[in-house]
């Protein structure tokens, strides 16, 4: 039986270095998102919807355009949190569907809901984790050993680094997510990723335009998707993007995120902003901020010029409001209302106090 393959429709000009100009690829055709349904002996596992209106071959869908072995290989990877039947924010998981795509192999791919994991899929792997592939009948988990055993098991094309050139830029993702955690501007972690990223950039400089040369490697498809994450994740969160100063960073950013095989297997920015959500000190603070703001502006309107300009850059409103916000957001009761004891900043999505330099915790 043949196998039903589909691809993404790729953008109309290279992913650039603002989240505004990223395009949502076309969903997924035919795949399956795995999670709890019931059945009518029980509480089983099958479909949890599709995006065709063609009658269902099977589980799962066939992404590459060519074949070099003789069936599809099973690849289980996240699945999006904000849009049904498409590719969750896993880099580790892009990292292995970039090797398939590159070396040109058939896979059956699916999508599995992590928030809700299916027995089957603990039964695979007991950790929960994703991604995980089937070779030779059995199910191998972690991105590094994947990729290395479809290195050995399909060496053409070879996409193998030589050793004194794998740990390029290995730093670079540890920094991005300590900036991201970070509370005070002033902590030098910043400073750390803006180093890392001098370094590579440097490298890049002399032995680019990848980092083996001409040709991409198994470090690029480590390395891109996780650049991915630092240019959507650090644009919502922190206003900031890699500086101008470091073209050759820039230039190698845009050339891995416009290659078809990267199109084809990046996360929407909506999963990356969402995955990235609990994991820094200021969620939602944004929002919080420009409702704070429109109140006060409600008793003067100089301060909704304020609001406008604070709600896109909550570090600047925290230099502003240092101790948080000067009024209390945490539901339509307290709205409107000044607060005379020191204010507390509250997130608009879990209702807990959100972390300021008066408050580590």
């Amino acid at each position: 039986m043949t196998s039903t393959r589909i691809q993404f429709q790729p953008t109309a000009s290279a992913l650039s270095s603002t989240i505004k100009h990223h395009f949502r690829p076309l969903p997924l055709r035919n795949a399956v998102v795995f999670r709890p349904t019931r059945t009518s002996n029980g509480y089983g596992y099958g479909y949890g919807g599709t995006t065709t209106s063609r009658s269902r071959r099977g589980l799962s869908v066939s992404m590459s355009s060519a074949s070099t072995t003789p069936t599809p290989l099973e690849v289980l990877v996240k699945a999006s949190v904000t849009f049904p039947d498409k590719l969750g924010d896993c880099p580790f998981c892009q990292r292995v569907l970039l090797t398939l795509e590159e070396k040109h192999l058939p896979y059956d791919l699916k999508l599995v809901d992590l928030g809700n994991k299916p027995e089957w899929f603990l039964k695979i792997n007991a950790d929960g984790k994703v991604p995980v592939i089937k070779l030779d009948e059995k199910w191998i988990a972690d991105s590094d050993v994947i990729t290395q055993s479809l290195e050995e098991k399909y060496p053409e094309p070879p996409l193998d680094t030589p050793p004194e050139k794998a740990s390029v830029g290995s730093k670079i993702f540890s920094t991005v997510i300590g900036f991201l955690k970070s509370k005070d501007p002033n902590d030098a972690t910043e400073q750390a990723l803006l180093r890392e990223l001098s370094a590579f950039n440097d490298y890049l400089k002399d032995n680019g335009p990848f980092v083996n040369g001409k040709d991409v490697s198994a470090v690029d498809l480590s390395l891109g998707p996780k650049l991915y994450h630092l240019e959507i994740a650090l644009g919502h969160y922190k206003s900031w993007s890699v500086p101008d100063s470091l073209p050759y960073v820039k230039s190698y950013m845009q050339t891995i995120f416009s290659k078809d095989s990267f199109i084809k297997t990046r996360a929407l920015p909506e999963d990356v902003i969402a995955g990235w959500r609990s994991k820094t000190p200021f969620v939602d603070l944004k929002l919080d901020l420009y409702i704070s703001l429109e109140n006060m502006s409600k008793s003067d309107p100089k301060f909704q010029v304020l609001a406008l300009f604070l709600a896109n850059r909550p570090l600047l409103a925290l230099e502003f409001f240092p101790t948080g916000q000067p009024v209390r957001s945490t539901g339509h009761p307290s709205i409107g209302r000044p607060v005379t004891s020191p204010p507390v900043l509250h997130s608009s999505v879990t209702g807990r106090p959100v972390p300021t330099e008066t408050d580590p915790k």
